[in-house]
């Protein structure tokens, strides 16, 4: 349930390992355009009719470093969906994906009918998560996953798929993600007409602490004392023990709980869970609860990220996305989420930094950068932003603030809108993480301002 997304052999790393992976780390801060890149290799690998629209499926051949030499590679799968009586040159929504497992093949069609505009969709997989792995048989600690990286993955696939699919391009970024488009568009503002941003994070930092104050409103204060308390109980002996997979677990838990509306009938049984169980008991009623809620998602992040070795066999085999999205937070994007010694999430940098040693024989970043610069890029660049935040989505701090009620055009129940420098702000008071796909009638009027920002015609559906 993780819970955190709408997914142990205890080893010393030997000491070359560990200063080889700081090289790599260092290197991907070198100046960049210093070595010549080839054109990334796209191979269409299927294609089929499905109700309501077509599947293409590509493979984007991307080099695993572009700021050094490499022999090494990373597959990146794409997949495209264009609606039945639609040409190659509609309109495209290019939607970046993010920490996951595989892209689904539903989501295109999923998408398209929640916007309600006929878009062909590219549902771009994000390297280092699912199938879109590097080559090397070792993915203990993946140096060629990076946000930076990610970005010009984004324009190389867009530059290649332009050819074939050359109507206006309009990017989608959400959470994660949403920071990245900024990123991305901030780098390669030619690549699209238009950015659409859901509950986008923006200000980043190594911990934020603005995300526990929604857990303590959500439980109330009695409750979340006793979760704090359970979670004190189980402070690890040592590293990746079962005490610190149970607490990874349990924290899980309560961040879906925090983050998503779907889960909200499930908090008044997690408040009797807390105040009448042990903790062993609470972990083991919590993990029977995920498992038939969530599939067991919050089961699945504390185990994966306890895995000390991986192999790229057992990565494409059980997409630990988990994992990889811990070398993000350690290496390239924090957001440790922390509330001080009294609440949930207790840990320090001082122990982030050991368990990031611990796992890929790397220190914490210093030092994390936002992504207001990017931002500004957009602006400059003169690419229309549509933004949309949730009141109850305890991301939502360190996203873009709502703007004035003087800047308010119009006011729909459920959601308002609002003008701003970049574009338009769409915020829904009472929504959670990802208001469009939860608050009725947002997501096509989202998406047709978007196209008005762009001086884009919203084409009609074919009869």
């Amino acid at each position: 349930m993780v819970f955190g997304k709408v997914r142990f052999v205890m080893g010393m790393k030997t000491t070359l390992g560990a200063i080889a992976a700081l090289l790599a780390l260092g290197s991907c801060g070198s100046s960049e355009g210093t070595f010549e890149v080839p054109p990334t290799e796209l191979s269409k690998v299927n294609e089929e009719a499905r109700e309501g629209h077509t599947l293409v499926q590509y493979i984007a051949r991307q080099p695993e470093f572009r700021d050094r030499p490499s022999q090494g590679y990373v597959d990146q799968h794409i997949n495209v969906g264009i609606p039945d009586g639609v040409g190659n040159d509609a309109p495209v929504l290019f939607a970046l994906g993010g920490e996951q497992g595989p892209i689904d093949p539903g989501f295109v069609g999923w998408i398209q009918e929640l916007i309600g505009i006929p878009m062909i969709v590219v549902d771009l997989e994000h390297r280092g998560y699912g199938n879109s792995l590097s080559d090397n048989p070792d993915q203990t600690t993946p140096t060629y996953l990076s946000m930076r990286e990610a970005a010009d993955d984004a324009h190389e696939a867009a530059s290649a798929l332009q050819a074939t699919y050359a109507g206006p391009w309009f990017v989608l970024g959400s959470s994660y993600t949403g920071g990245l488009v900024l990123q991305y568009v901030g780098k390669y503002p030619n690549d699209v007409v238009a950015i659409v941003n859901s509950s986008g994070v923006v200000d980043r930092s190594v911990a934020n602490p603005t995300y526990d104050p929604f857990t303590r409103e959500l439980l109330g204060e009695e409750s979340y004392a006793l979760a704090a308390q359970h979670i004190e109980n189980l402070q690890p002996a040592e590293l990746f023990d079962q005490a610190w997979i149970d607490r990874e677990f349990l924290e899980g838990v309560f961040a879906g709980l925090t983050q998503y509306e779907s889960y909200q009938s499930l908090v008044p049984v997690v408040k009797n869970m807390l105040a009448t169980l042990t903790t062993e008991q609470l972990v083991s009623a919590a993990r029977e609860l995920d498992e038939a809620f969530s599939g067991g998602q919050a089961t699945a992040w504390g185990e994966n990220r306890a895995l000390t070795t991986l192999s790229r066999e057992q990565a494409l085999e059980t997409y630990p996305w988990e994992r990889f999205y811990l070398w993000q937070q350690c290496t390239d994007i924090g957001e440790f989420r922390a509330s001080g010694p009294d609440g949930i999430w207790k840990r320090t940098e001082e122990e982030w930094n050991e368990e990031c040693q611990g796992l890929f024989g790397v220190d914490l970043a210093g030092e994390i950068n936002g992504h207001r610069d990017h931002l500004a890029a957009v602006e400059a660049a003169g690419v229309p932003l549509v933004f949309v935040s949730g009141g109850k989505d305890p991301w939502a701090p360190i996203g873009l603030e709502v703007p004035p009620e003087s800047d308010r055009v119009d006011e729909q129940e459920g959601w308002s809108e609002y003008t701003a420098s970049y574009g338009r702000h769409f915020h829904a008071p009472e929504a959670f993480h990802g208001p469009p796909a939860h608050t009725p009638g947002l997501g096509p009027v989202m998406w047709q301002r978007a196209f008005e920002l762009a001086g884009v015609e919203v084409p009609e559906w074919p009869e």
